[in-house]
């Protein structure tokens, strides 16, 4: 229970910050680079997870252990700067891809259907290949899916 307390603290402390930073500097740095930065850190993270849980089983030390858990948890700042940055960025990109339309609305509800979807898809795939092939395997399979959006952001947006 103090880990999945701890993971929640970590990611909503490094989400803040992010959030703020892209407030204050998305119109210094464009939106679409800060985008990506939330966009590329999901994959990092998940390809991160994937190295870690492939350690696990060879670290038999419980001091070894306590530090896998340690960089367990510090993989959930880059969950924060995802959060962060998508909860500021996607309804300015959102009124950006809209503007002028009149279609803001539409817009808003697509790409947040778009998120929930993918957000419960994630879940479901992550635990089905977690329980079937181990967490190796889902954290692998959830990052390279998750290239798919970042690298579709990257080439299609202007």
């Amino acid at each position: 229970i103090l880990l999945s307390g701890l993971c929640i603290v970590i990611a909503q402390s490094a989400m803040m910050p992010f959030a703020k930073m892209c407030g204050d500097y998305s119109p210094k740095w464009g939106r679409k680079r800060l985008f990506l930065l939330g966009l590329f850190s999901l994959p990092v993270r998940c390809v991160l997870l994937s190295l870690l849980a492939a350690a696990k089983e060879s670290i038999v030390s419980t001091m070894g252990q306590d530090i896998l858990a340690i960089m367990i948890l510090g993989t959930q700042v880059l969950d924060g700067v995802g959060a962060g940055i998508f909860g500021t960025l996607y309804i300015l990109v959102t009124s950006d891809i809209s503007g002028g339309t009149g279609r803001f609305s539409l817009m808003m509800g697509l790409t947040t259907g778009a998120m929930c979807l993918g957000c419960m898809a994630s879940g479901y795939i992550g635990q089905t290949l977690a329980h079937d092939f181990g967490y190796e395997a889902a954290f692998s399979a959830l990052g390279l899916l998750s290239f798919i959006p970042a690298f579709m952001y990257l080439f299609c947006m202007p």
